[in-house]
């Protein structure tokens, strides 16, 4: 089994596919945490007094740390695991992109689907009472809004 140091904390060693992560001579238990607002669950560990992902370690170790604050762990394939050659750091929001890191995401509207939606919205009732009754997210909605109007 392959490991590699972390870039900045000392003592943490990582293998290739972060089911085995040492600090300081000492084996972590990763704990699996379900979060509410997303299906996938995350493994996480406690490095010291911080809590972290096994994808992060994983991708800091293997990958080298993030050229930018706004970057994230990405999976390539969902369901392959948290191998190194399945992580790479893209910028929060984006699709999977090994180059570009703000690649084009597709709009949840198209123009035509955003202006019939408005066309159904009735005078009296609140935006956000309309959203709701037609299962739309405020940032889908602004996003349209933004890029239509």
């Amino acid at each position: 089994m392959n490991y590699r140091n972390h870039p900045i904390v000392e003592g943490l060693r990582v293998n290739e596919d972060g089911t085995s992560i040492i600090y300081k001579g000492e084996a972590l238990v990763s704990k699996t945490y379900e979060r509410k607002n997303n299906s996938v669950p995350m493994e996480i560990v406690a490095v010291g007094y911080k809590t972290v992902t096994v994808m992060r370690l994983v991708c800091e170790c293997w990958h080298g740390m993030s050229k930018n604050l706004d970057y994230v762990v990405k999976k390539v394939n969902q369901t392959a695991g948290n191998h190194y050659s399945n992580l790479c750091w893209s910028v929060q929001g984006t699709g999977f992109s090994h180059n570009s890191p703000g690649i084009n995401t597709k709009p949840k509207f198209t123009e035509a689907q955003f202006k019939k939606l408005l066309a159904e919205k009735s005078p009296t009732e609140t935006l956000q009472a309309f959203l709701k009754r037609k299962n739309v997210s405020n940032k889908a909605y602004y996003t349209a809004k933004n890029r239509y109007e």
